[in-house]
């Protein structure tokens, strides 16, 4: 398909501060590095595609990029401004997708967005606060040109499916750090300085589910919507991405299921017995291990019974009697005993 230049005023230059990366392909293969004034022009030459990346660009930049490829003026606005929702919004025969990226930054999950432009013969992604550089999805892209001469719709599938693969690594980093703190439990009684920690964490992972939510039904329109820029070909390769989306919100369910409700006294109020208590209800909830679990429950009641520490380890196996349950019904027979006592 052929597409029209747009007439473009050069009368006032643009600056290119904000511009990552601008080149032409054909046939999956960069012929040239052009620059914003020339994206019309070769757009409109047969089977060429125009993929442009900027990062936090100014609004003249974005004008000249509006100028250049038709952009709908409500989506050049929400490019302008940061704090958008996952979403993907038609103008036209054009896309408009928001995505939200994460990274660990001394310790706190950071958020970022990525604003992507899908038209014919175009792909223009604008990338706003803590986010990696896409840089790596283009070179991986240009590695293989047969892959990346199915169009702009493939060079968006590579996009999103780069940035939720970069949540990994935030999700192991803090699942490392959990666990840490998991095994220091395990051997001595929580310090308050490591229940806040973990408070912290907990509610930075419930930011990072609310924020990647959305993104799960952006997938899906991509993957079962009758959009005129997703060719049939390239939908079970969204589902992927779909798929890995839940996969990542599973994780997160995991981790924050996995010691981050941790209930506990502060440091200076904690004695040997509250730390028996405050292990056997963490390592209750290490779901992976059911008869580490039912050991240590099994070892507090005995040794506490008739202490008062028996009765507080009954009540909190009760307050988390979905998680035994799961646990006690993974076991053999002959350790139901505890769910009796647990009852």
């Amino acid at each position: 398909m052929n597409v029209p230049s747009l007439p473009v005023s050069s009368s006032e230059p643009v600056s290119t501060q904000g511009v990552i990366a601008a080149g032409a392909y054909v046939d999956g293969r960069r012929v040239a590095n052009i620059a914003i004034s020339e994206a019309s022009s070769w757009r409109a030459k047969p089977g060429h595609v125009v993929w442009i990346g900027l990062h936090e660009p100014d609004m003249a930049l974005l004008g000249a990029v509006q100028k250049q490829f038709d952009l709908h003026d409500l989506a050049i606005e929400d490019a302008n401004n940061a704090h958008q929702r996952p979403k993907i919004e038609q103008y036209g025969e054009a896309l408009f997708i928001v995505a939200r990226t994460a990274q660990l930054i001394e310790g706190r999950i950071a958020f970022g967005e990525t604003h992507i432009f899908v038209g014919e013969g175009y792909l223009v992604s604008v990338r706003h606060g803590a986010s990696t550089s896409y840089t790596p999805v283009r070179e991986r892209c240009e590695s293989c040109p047969r892959a990346l001469a199915r169009g702009e719709d493939y060079i968006l599938y590579a996009i999103l499916d780069f940035i939720v693969d970069n949540y990994s690594p935030v999700l192991e980093s803090i699942h490392e750090e959990v666990e840490g703190i998991e095994d220091d439990v395990l051997s001595k009684p929580i310090s308050k300085a490591q229940i806040e920690r973990l408070y912290m964490l907990r509610r930075d992972l419930l930011r990072l589910r609310t924020a990647i939510g959305p993104l799960v039904e952006v997938c899906r329109r991509l993957e079962h919507d009758e959009l005129s820029m997703v060719r049939a070909t390239m939908q079970p390769l969204f589902r992927d991405v779909t798929d890995h989306v839940r996969n990542i919100q599973e994780r997160i369910d995991s981790i924050r299921g996995a010691g981050l409700r941790l209930r506990g006294e502060p440091a200076g109020r904690t004695g040997a017995g509250d730390g028996g208590l405050q292990e056997a209800r963490l390592v209750a909830r290490h779901h992976r291990d059911p008869d580490r679990a039912c050991g240590h429950l099994r070892h507090e009641l005995q040794a506490h019974a008739g202490a008062g520490l028996g009765v507080r380890l009954l009540r909190a196996a009760r307050r988390d009697a979905r998680v035994m349950r799961r646990t006690l019904l993974a076991l053999p027979p002959r350790r139901m005993a505890v769910k009796r006592r647990a009852g």
